[in-house]
């Protein structure tokens, strides 16, 4: 954008102007938030699509003189290259729809600890990691089971990738609220990158390998999931060594209706 954006109501001293002029002021920050959001996405994006991009750019230039065994080589190379773009093309569509409004929650009471048995079940069916799960009374929370799965998917996931041998879940509840402690055994998160874990395309892992880094968004899609059930997540240091996730839903639902 070329106009300018700063909106100047230093004048109007009128006081039935006030309230018009706060409101200004308001949607003048919320642009210039918008404007640095869009920057730094733009940014993130055209970083993620580079690397691959190039990789095929070279697999092309040698398939052109290379052998047969050497095309085949290659050509698996592109095909992976090529998933690698549909997936991170297919993660940012649906954190841009997650990101775009809050959905209707369709609100259930569920088994937190059904949900948590079932989702440890499904990711570590292939997993050398032990998850010990820990719930000892029935921890029912009304929530909407879909996207609090996926919440629960990511951290699951997260801690399967950084741990070296043990991941602890331990779910508690009272008349407040339910906390869900997922914690692992890997190398943590240092205190000074904590603030920026659940930013989007943020990724401790400046490798750029997929087989510990993914694209980013994963934790970002849960802080939103747990904002929608006005709850709050944090990262700690665990007590196994690696990283202590949070997860903390208030059982008034009131305002969630």
């Amino acid at each position: 954008m070329d106009g300018r954006t700063d909106i100047n109501v230093s004048g109007m001293g009128r006081s039935f102007l006030l309230p018009i002029t706060d409101a200004l002021q308001v949607m003048q920050q919320r642009i210039h938030s918008l404007l640095n959001a869009q920057r730094e996405l733009t940014s993130s994006v055209s970083h993620e699509f580079r690397t691959p991009l190039a990789r095929l750019k070279f697999a092309l230039a040698m398939l052109e003189q290379g052998s047969d065994e050497k095309q085949q080589k290659y050509m698996q190379s592109m095909t992976s290259d090529i998933t690698e773009l549909e997936n991170l093309v297919s993660e940012m569509l649906h954190y841009a729809r997650l990101d775009a409004q809050r959905p209707t929650l369709a609100l259930e009471l569920v088994d937190l600890n059904e949900l948590v048995d079932s989702m440890v079940e499904k990711l570590n069916f292939d997993s050398k990691v032990h998850i010990e799960v820990l719930h000892e009374q029935p921890n029912l929370y009304r929530c909407d089971p879909h996207f609090l799965a996926r919440a629960l998917q990511n951290l699951l996931g997260n801690a399967i990738k950084h741990a070296r041998h043990h991941i602890q879940v331990r779910i508690c509840s009272n008349e407040e609220q339910c906390d869900v402690y997922i914690e692992d055994d890997g190398a943590g998160i240092a205190e000074s990158k904590r603030a920026d874990i659940f930013k989007p395309f943020i990724r401790l892992d400046q490798s750029r390998a997929k087989s510990t880094g993914g694209y980013g968004l994963g934790l970002a899609i849960t802080a939103k999931i747990v904002q929608w059930h006005q709850g709050k997540i944090s990262v700690d240091s665990s007590a196994l060594g690696g990283a202590k996730f949070v997860m903390s839903l208030p059982q008034n639902k009131s305002k969630l209706n």
